[in-house]
């Protein structure tokens, strides 16, 4: 099967990036429920808003709240997507802080209470309601690692387990909205699977793309799902090129789900989807390392996706995209932070430029 798409085109659209000097480098930011504007704490131990006046090239640093919690910055974090209308959220080593930008209240919870235990990842199940799944991964010696997913309700000081689910053999497992999908693995041959919002297992159509083996098809990464149409991105390693990848999307649309070859030989990672689900955003190293692409997210193309778009810097980027990397709903933007500078691109409504790339 042909791809869709080349990576490597010589011809390739691009969004040009904005730069945002900083008084001093802000090294982490995060997604906020504000117009133009992105949070950080990693100042003045403090939850800060940055809000981005596009036409004179500045940022308002707004503080919302200093000193209350000894350590606002610090340790092991992982940040949340925007929730919540009003609320955001990340998680440092074993504790996890629900802040509200617009009261300034805060709740700050202890998950991981074992030295050995510690919060590798959480996603908002229904943020409105407080309910949130964590990826606790258990150390049990140097050879052995069991991750539990739990759900926990977190409306009260005392989080309060709603349900949980082992995963040992192959602890590996990505989340869409009220759906968490994991791996088992048998003689080298991988199999998905799902669970309901309580952590039960259950049918979904993905699993049936994924386990049903297609004559050109390898073994598969995690999904990126998208949140609302019926379409995920899945990668696998590149049989003619162990170091690179070969990324597919897998619809199930129409009665029998169909795979879609969008990238031959890449080296393509880290989607995630904007906040509107209209936008794929992933790193790409194959022209330039790190560098930010788009695909702009279509409905009535049966693979979904229109061709990529660069993100256009002439800065190095960051490997990481947690806290480093932010969207902005409104106008629908990405940011990403650099030593001197904030650099953001406004995806939508935007001025998509053509050129011949060296």
């Amino acid at each position: 099967m042909n791809e869709l798409y080349s990576i490597n085109d010589k011809k390739l659209s691009y969004i040009e990036g904005k730069g945002f000097p900083v008084k001093r480098e802000i090294q982490t930011i995060f997604a906020v429920p504000e117009i133009n504007t992105v949070g950080t704490n990693a100042l003045n131990n403090a939850i800060t808003l940055l809000k981005f006046n596009d036409e004179k090239g500045t940022m308002k640093y707004d503080t919302v709240r200093r000193n209350f919690k000894k350590y606002v910055y610090g340790g092991d974090m992982f940040f949340l997507p925007e929730f919540s209308k009003d609320t955001i959220a990340y998680s440092q080593t074993r504790g996890f802080l629900l802040f509200n930008i617009n009261d300034k209240t805060f709740m700050d919870f202890s998950i991981g209470r074992v030295l050995g235990i510690v919060i590798e990842e959480v996603f908002p199940i229904d943020g409105e309601k407080n309910l949130f799944l964590f990826d606790l991964s258990y150390l049990l010696g140097m050879d052995k690692e069991i991750k539990v997913l739990k759900l926990l309700d977190l409306t009260k000081e005392e989080p309060k387990e709603i349900a949980y689910f082992d995963i040992e053999k192959h602890p590996l497992w990505a989340a869409l909205g009220k759906t968490t999908f994991y791996f088992t693995e048998e003689d080298e041959i991988r199999s998905l699977h799902a669970l309901n919002q309580l952590l039960k297992p259950i049918d979904h159509p993905l699993c049936a793309v994924y386990n049903t083996k297609t004559e050109g098809v390898g073994r598969f990464g995690l999904p990126h799902i998208h949140p609302s149409l019926p379409f995920a991105i899945l990668s696998e390693n590149n049989p003619q090129n162990a170091e690179h990848l070969v990324t597919w999307v897998a619809t199930w649309r129409d009665k029998e789900p169909k795979m879609y070859k969008i990238f031959g030989d890449n080296l393509l990672g880290r989607f995630q989807f904007s906040p509107d689900g209209k936008w794929l955003l992933f790193q790409d190293d194959t022209i330039k390392k790190d560098m930010l692409m788009v695909m702009p997210v279509d409905p009535d193309l049966p693979h979904f996706l229109s061709p990529p778009i660069m993100l256009q810097s002439n800065d190095t980027m960051n490997g990481d995209l947690n806290g480093k990397c932010a969207w902005i709903s409104d106008p629908l933007s990405v940011v990403t932070t650099r030593p001197d500078k904030l650099i953001k691109w406004q995806i939508s409504p935007n001025t998509i430029h053509y050129k011949i790339t060296k």
